[in-house]
């Protein structure tokens, strides 16, 4: 791969300073500091290892589109796939099921990073 001649892009800094210290936002030797310890991650067998766990997210999501979609329900989608995003999150980096869309006053992504 040619991830070298990615090392240095736009600066995208948001003044954020977890924001500003993630893999987009970083710059040279930091860049490949943290994409060396991050790469492992998205390995081939890791990622087919996580595919499983992924679709079992995504099937509670169907799951809960289509009881909305019966009762003819408004959606907030953009609330939705965050809450997907949680879940996918917590499964593969966690092990742990949080069904943010079952229970969704105790994992709202808003209350949990305030």
């Amino acid at each position: 791969m040619d991830f070298h001649v990615f090392v240095d892009r736009n600066d995208f800094h948001s003044g954020d300073p977890f924001n500003d210290r993630s893999l987009f936002n970083l710059m040279g030797d930091q860049w490949r500091k943290m994409r060396s310890v991050i790469s492992p991650t998205f390995s081939s067998g890791k990622m087919r290892a996580m595919h499983p766990i992924i679709i079992d997210c995504v099937k509670r999501l169907e799951e809960y589109l289509e009881k909305k979609a019966a009762n003819k329900e408004e959606l907030e989608m953009k609330k939705i796939m965050g809450n997907l995003t949680m879940d996918v999150i917590a499964s593969c980096a966690f092990g742990t099921k949080i069904d943010t869309l079952i229970c969704r006053s105790e994992w709202d992504p808003e209350i949990v990073w305030e």
